[in-house]
């Protein structure tokens, strides 16, 4: 999606000191956005995660186990778009 279709994501949540700032933020698209958001009524280990290459590109994981051994996380890069 395009930038503006899409919903701010902070990497290190806010409830868990975070700062909201661009460097902390990544854009997802809203199905994303819920994949990686925590919640409740989802069992634990579900959740995928979001996190940041040694380039600054945002790479997105999979819940551990899932396509990779484990105790392990597949790691991956959605489209990329400059703002």
């Amino acid at each position: 999606r395009a930038p503006a279709e899409c919903d701010a994501h902070h990497i290190i949540p806010w409830h868990a000191g975070g700062a909201t700032s661009i460097d902390n933020g990544v854009l997802v698209c809203e199905h994303h956005h819920h994949l990686v958001e925590p919640n409740p009524n989802r069992p634990p280990g579900t959740r995928w995660v979001i996190r940041l290459d040694a380039r600054g590109h945002p790479e997105f994981g999979a819940p551990e186990g899932r396509g990779a051994p484990p105790g392990q996380r597949r790691w991956r890069q959605h489209h990329r778009y400059r703002i």
